[in-house]
């Protein structure tokens, strides 16, 4: 093992056998998969309408594509229904209704990321007849009447993985369906819809452990392969049901689009995506429907529609409008221009339900303890998201007859029906915080090493060691929930740095070190620009090549936090660290 993985090991405190446990899969496919799949045969016999039935983040469109291409591709009269994003989570009897205004003959509904916790939506659809099979991954309190329920989240279903999103409870369902009831080639072919859930394991913070590592490992393959650096020879030549063909050629699309987005990622060379590029790309993107109240079919039509480039640019677009209102209304919230009462723990926003988990999150890093933002709405009530942090669950601890939450810790939605509410929820905070909440010792984050130019580090800065552990680090992927991407100090003698400011408005930092190694600081150059001085480029052989500068009066020691990686550009790989600096630097 490379020394400087060694390091992360020992620091980490892991086991010498940790790898060798999280690699393990031990788990069975989630309890009544068998039963489901039952029920499903005979709908496929006789030929019945089976509607499909998701929910609108990144996890329920995944399993939206993946559910319909592969129900078509085992032979199943299938249809997707897109739900109306405004109506928010989950479904009652007035979705059944649309339903069957459009497929008066379905005789059945299969429902993927939604379902456990929709009792009347669910009694309803039983009560016209309709078989209900609910595949879903949310805990519910209580038991939902369907026909048939597959979710491992349930307390009882002891033997399965609990740690699985919602679009990989539906594949692990249809790849057993194939495998009792299909072909060799039809199971082969569900196998391969893998991708899509690996885009909602990766997007609804899943664990990276046990099955989840190969599934998102098979997924960044996949995407690979179906890209072929902008051919689409091999999607082309797959071979399947229309509606399976489609979801694939949508995937290249998708991926295409990006490129021409100008994606850094997408156009690097060699292809080198990992899931760090499904979460802070892919998953926000199509996060940005439902945050956004925009159209679920332009996310379906990327896969399904009749012109996916188009539908592909409009996504990217709302996506940038989502970051522009994000952006904005957190900044009211930073500066306080609204009378915000219930401060710190719940502020009043005017922004669309969508986007208040995103500035929920923002005011968690900037608080560190439980944020709610709501806004009022017309019958006097309140609603909005939450977000907490990992030692405070708020779903299992602030339990009241005052408001309701639903959701994950640490992310969930969370509804008032007046102010008291609100009033009682902060003095509930405010006593069980302090309960709980570690000491500032306790939470601050200890490094997993320490590099330095002064060798006074877990190691010396040297390129060959950290482009060994990066090829080792590569092995170790991927990364996520409960196994983070190891994250180090570098201590730099800043003397010998050369400073370059870079972006379109020359906002962020490059720093160049010996060795030629980058260092990457973004949106502090209004920091670091009074402490350097400009050195020109000189017309002789005895000056600078290029400009570049130096530091004035910057501390002779500068530490950095941050995570080592490749930078593959036209052809050429370089080592490089973004980072963030902890060393504060006087004005």
């Amino acid at each position: 093992m490379n020394q400087l993985m060694q390091v992360v090991m020992k620091n980490r405190k892991y086991a010498p056998d940790y790898f060798d446990l999280i690699n393990t899969e031990p788990h069975r496919e989630p309890m009544h998969t068998d039963k489901l799949c039952e029920v499903l045969k005979k709908h496929h016999d006789e030929g019945n309408t089976v509607v499909l039935l998701t929910d609108f983040d990144t996890d329920g469109i995944s399993a939206g594509v993946l559910g319909f291409a592969g129900l078509a591709e085992l032979g199943f009269r299938v249809v997707l229904f897109r739900p109306l994003v405004t109506e928010g989570y989950g479904f009652g009897e007035q979705t059944i209704r649309r339903i069957m205004e459009d497929y008066p003959d379905a005789k059945c509904l299969l429902t993927a990321d939604t379902g456990i916790s929709c009792l009347q939506g669910v009694s309803y659809a039983r009560s016209i007849g309709l078989d209900v099979l609910v595949t879903d991954h949310h805990l519910a309190q209580v038991e939902v009447d369907a026909t048939v329920a597959v979710d491992p989240a349930r307390k009882f279903d002891s033997s399965a993985f609990s740690g699985t999103c919602g679009a990989c409870v539906l594949y692990q369902v249809l790849l057993f369906y194939a495998k009792r009831y299909g072909t060799a080639f039809q199971t082969a072919q569900i196998r391969r819809l893998c991708v899509f859930a690996g885009f909602g394991t990766v997007s609804d913070g899943m664990p990276v452990h046990y099955e989840n590592r190969r599934l998102i490992l098979d997924c960044l393959e996949i995407m690979k392969m179906i890209y072929n650096d902008g051919d689409s020879s091999i999607t082309s030549s797959i071979l399947g049901t229309p509606q399976y063909q489609r979801a694939f050629y949508g995937l290249f699309m998708l991926l295409k689009g990006l490129e021409e987005h100008g994606n850094s990622t997408m156009r690097s060379r060699p292809l080198d995506i990992h899931e760090d590029f499904l979460a802070f790309y892919i998953a926000p993107m199509f996060n940005s429907i439902k945050r956004m109240d925009g159209r679920l079919e332009m996310a379906y039509d990327i896969f399904f529609g009749p012109d996916p480039a188009a539908s592909v640019k409009e996504l990217i677009e709302l996506n940038e409008q989502r970051k522009d209102l994000v952006a904005k209304y957190t900044e009211r919230l930073l500066e306080d221009m609204d009378p915000q009462p219930w401060a710190p723990y719940i502020y009043l926003t005017e922004a669309s339900s969508g986007i208040r988990g995103l500035l929920a999150q923002s005011m968690l890093t900037e608080h560190g303890h439980p944020v709610m933002v709501v806004g009022l709405n017309p019958d006097g009530s309140y609603s909005g998201s939450g977000r907490c942090p990992e030692w405070y669950p708020f779903l299992d601890m602030a339990v009241s007859e005052y408001w309701v939450a639903e959701g994950h810790n640490p992310a969930f939605g969370i509804s008032f029906d007046d102010e008291n509410g609100l009033d009682e929820l902060v003095r509930f905070l405010e006593k069980s915080i302090p309960s709980v909440q570690p000491s500032e010792e306790e939470m601050q984050t200890v490094p997993d090493f320490t590099i330095s130019m002064l060798d006074d580090g877990d190691l010396p800065l040297d390129v060959e060691l950290v482009m060994e552990y990066l090829d080792e680090q590569h092995v170790l992927r991927p990364f996520g929930a409960g196994f983070p991407e190891p994250e180090g100090v570098l201590r730099l003698q800043t003397s010998a740095v050369e400073f370059t400011f870079m972006g379109k408005e020359k906002q962020h930092v490059r720093m160049t070190l010996p060795m030629g190694i980058q260092v990457i600081l973004w949106n502090v150059a209004d920091v670091l620009r009074p402490h350097l001085m400009y050195m020109p480029a000189s017309t002789t052989d005895e000056g600078p090549m290029y400009p570049y500068y130096i530091s004035v009066d910057l501390p002779e020691i500068l530490e950095l936090v941050g995570r080592w990686q490749y930078n593959n550009y036209n052809d050429n790989r370089s080592v490089q660290f973004i980072g963030h600096l902890l060393t504060d630097v006087a004005e």
